[in-house]
């Protein structure tokens, strides 16, 4: 294979695949102590963060890539660099959701109850587009912990759901969002009858500060970490194994 078409391993500010990623153990075992909790129908909540370029997305999609291969779960990432606003962010992740499990069979009872609101889009419609009018997706915003437990009681070979929200930056900047997301998380948690479903966030230090700041009761929904520069070591084993 000519070197021009293989993977590229310093691409800043793009993820690296599953496969290539190295690094980060304690945090990797940190987190992944908590799955079979999930599995079990205990909602668990992530919040990573670090500076630009530390890895983030990397460490999120090694860790979606985990609960699909590993715990049988439904897993949907949300791009949201630029996205403010919660109305958006609730229709992306109902559209991630659909998308990730369209091509299951059992999937067609689900597409059914909510036909009206989805559409079929892009080159021989293999993208679903979620289009709930208005008051459906008021309720929707106000009732998500219920709706998407809704839609995990519909997975028939599936042991659970793995939501990324990345780069919650822009919707940290108003305590809207720290309230709703507290809300949400209680809800899940004291209304919800076995809710297997695992929630990752991701974002700058300061902006979980800022979360803080708007609502301080977010400290204890999530389980924190904070990404820093590798250390020698852990850069010694990525060459070492990479290049090898």
């Amino acid at each position: 294979m000519n070197i021009s078409e293989k993977e590229s391993l310093f691409q800043p500010g793009q993820p690296v695949s599953p496969d290539r990623f190295e690094g980060r153990e304690d945090i990797i075992k940190d987190i992944l102590k908590y799955f079979p909790a999930v599995k079990s129908g205990n909602p668990q909540h992530f919040f990573i963060t670090g500076k630009r370029g530390m890895g983030k997305t990397s460490l999120a999609n090694y860790i979606s890539d985990f609960a699909r291969n590993n715990y049988s779960m439904v897993t949907a990432h949300i791009m949201n660099d630029g996205v403010h606003d919660i109305d958006e962010l609730v229709i992306q992740i109902i559209e991630r959701i659909l998308n990730a499990i369209r091509s299951e069979k059992w999937s067609s009872k689900i597409f059914k109850v909510i036909g009206n609101y989805i559409d079929s889009v892009g080159f021989g419609g293999l993208n679903i587009k979620f289009k709930p009018p208005e008051d459906e997706l008021k309720n929707i915003k106000d009732n998500l912990a219920f709706y998407l437990s809704d839609l995990v009681s519909e997975f028939k070979d599936k042991d659970g759901l793995f939501i990324v929200i990345d780069d919650i930056n822009g919707l940290s900047e108003t305590p809207e969002f720290a309230n709703w997301y507290k809300s949400f998380a209680d809800t899940l948690a004291t209304s919800v009858e076995n809710a297997p479903i695992c929630i990752m966030l991701t974002g700058y230090p300061e902006k979980f500060r800022r979360l803080y700041d708007h609502n301080p009761s977010v400290n204890r929904i999530f389980h924190t970490h904070e990404l820093k520069a590798l250390s020698d070591a852990d850069v010694e084993r990525f060459y070492t194994t990479i290049f090898s």
